[in-house]
């Protein structure tokens, strides 16, 4: 019986490589055909003035109940014109945060993560590449954030 279970086996796998060897592979180009084209329309995005200030201008929201998360947190990602905005007009200094005394520690470490950021930012226009020194500054201060905000508490 086992002899016979092992002959179907084997005759189904010549079967089924007969049919494996009619298969044409094709080969695919998988790269964008526009490469530059779509790193410059990255390039020339506009952005909202306030987009690396964490939206500091936005107006307060009316609700009294603090979130989960800060107006403007987490900051958006730098792009060429944004940076050029900030190091031509840098913005002003949001007021200091007041939040009670016990709990709220995340967003204290959002509002460290903004406090942080600013400074780097305004480093970075004195840079002589501002984008990728701005951008190492945002993964940094991120980076920062979420090792404090996920680690053992």
């Amino acid at each position: 019986m086992a002899a016979f279970g092992l002959f179907l086996l084997l005759s189904a796998a010549a079967a089924a490589s007969e049919q494996l060897q009619q298969v044409v592979q094709e080969r695919l180009d998988l790269r964008p055909p526009n490469i530059k084209q779509v790193l410059q329309q990255e390039e020339n995005l506009e952005v909202p003035p306030d987009v690396l200030v964490g939206g500091a201008m936005a107006p307060p929201s009316s609700s009294s109940v603090w979130g989960s998360a800060l107006d403007g947190f987490p900051p958006a990602w730098p792009v060429a014109a944004a940076v050029t905005r900030h190091c031509r007009d840098p913005p002003t200094l949001p007021p200091p945060l007041l939040l009670p005394e016990t709990a709220f520690a995340h967003l204290r470490r959002q509002a460290a993560a903004l406090d942080a950021l600013r400074p780097r930012l305004n480093d970075c226009c004195r840079h002589h590449t501002p984008l990728p020194c701005a951008r190492r500054a945002w993964t940094d201060v991120l980076d920062g954030f979420c090792t404090d905000e996920f680690g053992v508490k």
